[in-house]
């Protein structure tokens, strides 16, 4: 159990680390419109984690370093070897409307839900623009041996995308909800390698990329004039287990 519980482990400091760290305006910050433009530093700081999963992910492929994908398959089937279980099929994408049930509730959040739908959006796109070619190029065979489209995991990284969408929006005024989210988007990851789906580091890099292309959107984002009037037309599908959502919006 030796490396399955380091594995839980990481995920455990992930999770207190992302939800609870303070979501305002920090030294150096300017603030426009309510909306916070960070300094060159914090840009470095917000896009640090993920990068650097996505980095431990991607060096442990070759099961070097840190990260040894086989000692831990091994302790999996030794273990849990009959666990199989679909909840991270749909959980992955709980995050999403609990940010929109919570402005439905009344919470304060960051944004309006109008600029909810297009940060999240865009975030959406960037993600499956970076997930789905990595896949199909690196070409890593899953663990169960289904396919070659192991790297890095897609469940891990919607769930990670929802989880600091939320944190974006709630974070700040409800930390420990936030770190219940990011709680949630961690048991996807750990559900991925107990189900033989993917490999610890597919899962880690799915996370960073998950986070890194929220991070994207909203340090894009410029809000617009409040007195143009705006309207948004959402239009969601899903189809093997993926989920997509295309947004236009009318200026």
């Amino acid at each position: 159990m030796k490396y399955v519980s380091q594995f839980i482990t990481v995920l455990a400091l992930l999770t207190l680390g992302l939800g609870c760290q303070p979501a305002m305006a920090q030294q150096g910050d300017t603030v426009i419109n309510n909306h916070y433009t960070p300094s060159n530093k914090q840009v470095l700081r917000k896009l640090a984690l993920p990068f650097t999963l996505i980095g431990i992910g991607a060096y442990g492929v070759k099961n070097t370093g840190i990260i040894n994908n086989k000692e831990i398959k091994e302790e999996r089937h030794e273990h849990f070897g009959n666990f199989e279980h679909h909840a991270d099929d749909y959980l992955q994408f709980a995050p999403i409307p609990m940010v929109f049930a919570m402005d439905a509730l009344g919470f304060k959040s960051t944004h309006t839900w109008q600029e909810q739908v297009i940060l999240f959006s865009r975030a959406q796109l960037m993600m499956m623009a970076m997930i789905y070619p990595i896949k199909h190029f690196t070409k890593v065979q899953r663990p169960d041996s289904s396919a070659y489209n192991s790297f890095p995991s897609g469940h891990t990284a919607q769930a990670f995308a929802g989880a600091s969408f939320f944190y974006k929006e709630f974070g700040r005024q409800h930390p420990w909800a936030s770190a219940g989210v990011f709680m949630l988007a961690s048991g996807i990851g750990a559900f991925r390698v107990l189900n033989n789906r993917h490999w610890v580091s597919d899962v880690l890099a799915g996370a960073g990329f998950g986070i890194l292309s929220v991070e994207l959107s909203y340090l894009m984002y410029k809000p617009r004039k409040k007195n143009k009037k705006q309207s948004v037309f959402i239009y969601p599908s899903y189809s093997n287990h993926s989920f997509a959502c295309s947004a236009l919006l009318r200026w």
